[in-house]
C-alpha cells in the first residue's frame, strides 16, 4: 500500500454494522469517553479499547522468542490505572473467555499482546489473527463485550487501527505498536489500474519522448531516482524525455559510508553508465491508488544488449539513507566521526541481518535485449566479510506481499526461484558447475550485468540460493518438510532434528577411536553415503581448505518420510562457497587437502583448524571397506569425468576462460592429487585404463560406477586403481534396448563388472532399436 499524509477528509469510522451487533449481542460496552471522573465502573471498564491490530506480521517487531507473531494492542484512554485481571481476548464469539489477560494498565498505556497461537506466556494468546480478515472480542472479568473489532484483509506490515489513539475512526495504517497511532500514515487501498506506458522497458538506439496514461480523474505521479512514488513526488503533465543518461554526475556510486572506514574513502570521479529509470503510479482523490509500475530505459548502451543485465531499483533512503542497509548509518557514524573506542563500535547497517533489514524494490532481467522479467522484490546484503567492500552484493527474495508470488516470474534456472544471490567469485560457480551431475545439491549460476538505481554497479554473477523453496523445485519435496543445516546451526525446519544429528556427530567426534564397522551401520542410516562422498570428493578435489563441520557446510534431509526418492528423512550434502582454491599459487597444485592443512595468505587457517581427513564422520568411515571402496571408486569417478581436462576446457571456454586460469590449476591437479589418494588409503597406486565406447550415442548411456561418462563422440577413457573393480552399467533410450558387450566381455547382461589386477579392460555397448 502507499503512504498518504493522514486528512480529517480521509478518514472513516469502525465497521458500525458489526459492531452494533455485538452490542446487543454481548449487552456490553463498545465505545466509551477516556474522560472516568463521575464515571461507573462499566463505564471506566469501558476505557480500555483494542487500538490497533496486525495480522501480518513479517519484520514489524518481534516477541519476546524472537518471532515475528501477530499481536494486538490495547490501549488505556483514561487517566487512570484499570486492572485486566481476568479479562479475555478472542476469536470466537462463541468462546469469548478463549485467552485471559493480566495485570494493570496505566494511564495512556499501550500494551502488545502476541497472537502466537500459544498463548504460554502472561503477553499472548493462544490463537492467531487470520490475514484475510476476522473478528478479534475483548471482554471483561465479568463476561461483558468491552471493545469489538472487525478485521479486514491486511497485507504484510500493515496494521488496521484507530487514527488516533482511542477515537472511533479505523484505517489500515503503517505499524505503530506501543506509539501513537496519531503519528503514523494512512495507507491507500491498490484498486486502480497501472498507468500505461508508450514504450516498453529495454534498449533503444536513439532518444525518445515517453508517454504515460491513466483512467479518468486519476492523477499520475512518477519519478526517476528509484524513488517509489507518492503525492509528493512530480506530476505527469507531458511526455517524459528518454535519453542516455550517463554523462550525469554519479550518485550512489559516489555515495561515501558505504565502508567502515569511509572519512578516507574517496570515490571514483570516473562515470559509469546509466539507464533510465521511470517508476509511475495513478491516484485519485478517494483514497485509490495503483501498483507502482517500473520501467529501466537504455539508450545507446548497445554493449549491454547481448548479456543478461539484472536492473535493481529501490527506495534510496532504504539503500543510502541513515537507515539504508547499504550504508554505515547513523548510529555508526556518530561514533565514527567521535572518534569513539573501538570497544564502542555500533554495528554498521551493512553488517546487520534478518529480514528487518531487507529493502522493498523491483527487479527487471533483460536477455538478448528483451526483458523477460519484471516484478517487486526483496534485497538484503550478502555475504560475511565481502560486507565491507565498496561493492556489496546481495540477496534477492521473490514474496507474495510484495508481488502476489513466492517465487520469481522467470524461470532462470529451468525451474522456479523463490530467492537467488548476487555474488562474486569464479571458482564457487565453476565448481558447482563441473559437477552439478553428482549426489550434491549445487547452485546454478550464471553471469550477469547489474544497474542499481541506474547507475552501472558491477559485473558478478546470479547464482540460486540454498532455502527449502530451492529443495522442493530440486528434489520434489514438501518445503514445510524440510530441515537445512548451515554451519552447525538449523536455518530450516525443526531443531529436534539438529540436535539428534548432533548428538551422532558429538559421540563420533569424542571416540578417538570408534569402531568402522558399526559407525558405518550407523550412519548408513543416517546419511545418504553418496552424497557425503561426493561431498568430500568436491572439496578435496578443488582443494577447498575452507571447511569444516561448521563452517561452509550444509546439509538438510525431510523431516517426516514422505515415500519419495529424496524424500526418505537421509541427509544429504550441499556444496557451496568453494572460493578458497582461487587463492592457490603453482605450487600449491600438489596440496594434499585430504590429509594436511595449508596457510594460506591471508593467514585465516593458522588456528583452529583441522584435516580434512579428520572430520568425525570420515575418521569414523575411512577405515570400513564398504566405505572405502565406494570413496576412492567415486573419487576416481570424478577424476576421469566431472575434472576430465578436456571437459573442463570445454566448459571454461563456455564462461569465457581458458585452461590458463588460475595458473592452470585444473591442468595439474589430478597428477599431484590422485596419488595422495592412493596414499591415504593405503593402496598400491597401480592405474589401468578403461576403455569404453558405444555403437550409437543417442542409443542409450553406459553407468560407470556412480557416473555416466561422456559418450557423445563414440568413446571414452579413463584411469582406476586395480585395488577394487569397475562396475558398468547399460541403459537403454526409449525405442531401444540393449543387445550386448562386446570386446574383453561379451554378454548381454545390463550388469558387469571388470578386474583390473589382469590388465586394462576395453567394452563397447552396442544398443539396436526395438
Amino acid at each position: 500500500m502507499e503512504r498518504l499524509a493522514r486528512t480529517a477528509g480521509h478518514r472513516k469510522t469502525a465497521p458500525v454494522l458489526s459492531l452494533v451487533f455485538l452490542s446487543l449481542f454481548f449487552g456490553g460496552i463498545l465505545l466509551a469517553s477516556p474522560r472516568l471522573e463521575g464515571k461507573t465502573d462499566s463505564e471506566r471498564k469501558g476505557s480500555v479499547l483494542i487500538n490497533e491490530i496486525c495480522s501480518w506480521n513479517e519484520t514489524v517487531c518481534r516477541d519476546a522468542n524472537e518471532r515475528f507473531s501477530d499481536y494486538i494492542e490495547l490501549y488505556n484512554a483514561s487517566q487512570e490505572e484499570i486492572s485486566i485481571e481476568g479479562w479475555h481476548l478472542s476469536d470466537d464469539e462463541n468462546l469469548t473467555e478463549k485467552c485471559r489477560l493480566e495485570g494493570n494498565l496505566l494511564p495512556g498505556e499501550h500494551r502488545i499482546v502476541w497472537a502466537d497461537g500459544e498463548g504460554e506466556t502472561s503477553d499472548a494468546v493462544a490463537f492467531k489473527i487470520r490475514s484475510k480478515g476476522e473478528t478479534v472480542f475483548l471482554t471483561d472479568d465479568g463476561g461483558n463485550l468491552v471493545d469489538g473489532v472487525q478485521v479486514p484483509d491486511l497485507e504484510a506490515d500493515t496494521v488496521y487501527a484507530r487514527v488516533q489513539d482511542g477515537e472511533e475512526i479505523w484505517e489500515r495504517m503503517e505499524p505503530s505498536p506501543g506509539e501513537d497511532n496519531g503519528l503514523y500514515a494512512i495507507l491507500r487501498r491498490k484498486t486502480l489500474e497501472a498507468p500505461v506506458f508508450s514504450m516498453k522497458s529495454g534498449f533503444y538506439d536513439q532518444p525518445f519522448l515517453l508517454e504515460l496514461a491513466a483512467g479518468n480523474h486519476e492523477t499520475i505521479y512518477y519519478t526517476m531516482d528509484g524513488s517509489e512514488p507518492t503525492e509528493d513526488s512530480a506530476v505527469y503533465e507531458q511526455e517524459i524525455l528518454i535519453a542516455d543518461a550517463s554523462s550525469r554526475p554519479n550518485v550512489y556510486n559516489s555515495v561515501r559510508n558505504v565502508v567502515e572506514w569511509w572519512k578516507s574513502y574517496k570515490p571514483s570521479e570516473k562515470l559509469v553508465d546509466k539507464a533510465v529509470i521511470i517508476r509511475a503510479v495513478a491516484m485519485d482523490d478517494q483514497m485509490n491508488t495503483s501498483e507502482v509500475v517500473t520501467a529501466t530505459y537504455f539508450v545507446g548502451q548497445k554493449k549491454y544488449e547481448d548479456v543478461k543485465v539484472m536492473s535493481l531499483v529501490a527506495e534510496p533512503e532504504e539503500l543510502f539513507g541513515e537507515n539504508g542497509i547499504y550504508v554505515t548509518g547513523a548510529e555508526y557514524d556518530a561514533w565514527y566521526l567521535s572518534d569513539g573506542p573501538e570497544e564502542e563500535a555500533p554495528l554498521p547497517n551493512f553488517r546487520q541481518k534478518g529480514r528487518e533489514w531487507e529493502a522493498e524494490g523491483n527487479v527487471q532481467m533483460f536477455e538478448s535485449g528483451q526483458e523477460v522479467m519484471n516484478q517487486p522484490f526483496g534485497m538484503r546484503i550478502q555475504g560475511t566479510s565481502t560486507r565491507g567492500d565498496i561493492k556489496k552484493r546481495f540477496k534477492i527474495y521473490a514474496r507474495e506481499e510484495y508481488g502476489g508470488s513466492a517465487y520469481f516470474d522467470y524461470e532462470i534456472f529451468g525451474k522456479r526461484s523463490h530467492s537467488l544471490a548476487i555474488r562474486a567469485g569464479f571458482l564457487d560457480a565453476f565448481g558447482a558447475d563441473l559437477v552439478e551431475d553428482r549426489a550434491i545439491a549445487v547452485q546454478r549460476t550464471q553471469k550477469v550485468i547489474v544497474f542499481l538505481n541506474g547507475e552501472y554497479w558491477y559485473e558478478t554473477y546470479l547464482r540460486e540460493k540454498y532455502d527449502k523453496y530451492y529443495l522442493q523445485e530440486t528434489y520434489g519435496v514438501d518445503a514445510n518438510n524440510v530441515v537445512i543445516i548451515k554451519d552447525g546451526n538449523c536455518v530450516e525446519g525443526e531443531e529436534a532434528y539438529v540436535e539428534e544429528y548432533q548428538k551422532v556427530l558429538d559421540r563420533l567426534r569424542e571416540d578417538d577411536d570408534p569402531d568402522p564397522t558399526e559407525s558405518y551401520e550407523l550412519l548408513n542410516e543416517m546419511i545418504d553415503m553418496q552424497s557425503y562422498i561426493d561431498f568430500l570428493c568436491a572439496n578435496i578435489y578443488l582443494c577447498n581448505m575452507d571447511v569444516t563441520q561448521n563452517a561452509n557446510y550444509m546439509l538438510w534431509r525431510t523431516m517426516k518420510d514422505d515415500g519419495t526418492e529424496y524424500g526418505d528423512g537421509k541427509w544429504r550434502w550441499m556444496l557451496y562457497d568453494v572460493d578458497c582454491a582461487e587463492w592457490l599459487g603453482p605450487e600449491d597444485y600438489g596440496v594434499d587437502s585430504l590429509q594436511k592443512i595449508i596457510f594460506f595468505p591471508q593467514g585465516r587457517f593458522e588456528n583452529g583448524r583441522t584435516p580434512m581427513k579428520e572430520h568425525s564422520f570420515l575418521k569414523a568411515l575411512r577405515h570400513d571397506d564398504r566405505f572405502r571402496q565406494q570413496f576412492v571408486m567415486s573419487f576416481l569417478d570424478m577424476v576421469n569425468t566431472n575434472f576430465a581436462e578436456d571437459r573442463v576446457e570445454k566448459k571454461l571456454k563456455e564462461w569465457g576462460e581458458d585452461l590458463t586460469w588460475n595458473d592452470g590449476f585444473f591442468a595439474e591437479r589430478s597428477e599431484y592429487i590422485v596419488p595422495n589418494i592412493a596414499e591415504a588409503f593405503h593402496l598400491s597406486g597401480v592405474l589401468e585404463e578403461v576403455r569404453l565406447e558405444i555403437n550409437d550415442a543417442d542409443a542409450g548411456y553406459v553407468k560407470v560406477n556412480a557416473c555416466v561418462p561422456d559418450l557423445s563422440g563414440g568413446s571414452w577413457t579413463g584411469s582406476y586403481f586395480i585395488d577394487y573393480p569397475v562396475t558398468f552399467e547399460a541403459v537403454a533410450a526409449k525405442g531401444y534396448y540393449f543387445a550386448g558387450w562386446e570386446g574383453d566381455r561379451t554378454t548381454d547382461e545390463k550388469s558387469i563388472y571388470a578386474d583390473l589386477k589382469e590388465g586394462s579392460v576395453y567394452l563397447k555397448a552396442v544398443f539396436e532399436k526395438e
